[in-house]
């Protein structure tokens, strides 16, 4: 669609800002259907699916915040609707966390379905694209979670506008090997 990229972080107060607002707003089409929009959404994924599956490949679904599907739970309704086998879910810590899930409860929830982790932490507050180590994620319990699920796929680090790229993530990647 043309439009700019969907709202990602929310902040409560910037005084003296000029043309700031704190008020989350995004146009939504005229005229609005969700039911036609979703079922547009369903048809294009499960053949998205199928081309991906017809070339030995998998689907992998991404949630962020604001869009058809942002958490684990709605892609989990898009997965019952499409019933397509190739039809994944790429899990960034920082979305659902963003949204206030719970990463181990959502891993849990994926068992079987997830195929691959991006790996981002957060301060709860304003920042979503912290190294991990540097934020307040469980990374132990994330962990776990993926062991439990007998996940054995890439933990990869999604980072961006670090001053010193190789300094974060040499230390995010010491931080967690304690958990690998």
């Amino acid at each position: 669609a043309p439009a700019s990229y969907v709202p990602r972080y929310w902040y409560t107060n910037n005084p003296g800002l000029e043309g700031f607002s704190p008020k989350l707003s995004m146009q939504l089409p005229e005229p609005f259907d969700w039911d036609a929009i979703w079922d547009t959404y369903v048809e294009t994924v499960r053949i998205c699916a199928g081309i991906a599956e017809a070339h030995g490949l998998k689907l992998a679904i991404e949630g962020h915040a604001h869009v058809i599907v942002p958490n684990t739970d709605s892609f989990l309704r898009l997965r019952e609707h499409v019933q397509h086998p190739a039809l994944g879910y790429n899990l960034d810590t920082a979305w659902l966390f963003i949204q206030r899930e719970y990463i181990p409860w959502s891993i849990a929830k994926l068992r079987g379905k997830l195929l691959h982790v991006h790996a981002r932490d957060g301060d709860g507050l304003h920042a979503y694209s912290l190294p991990p180590g540097e934020g307040i994620l469980d990374w132990e319990g994330i962990f776990d979670a993926l062991r439990g699920i007998g996940y054995d796929g890439f933990v990869s680090f999604e980072l961006g506008g670090l001053s010193d790229a190789e300094k974060w993530v040499g230390r995010a990647r010491a931080y967690l090997a304690e958990y690998l």
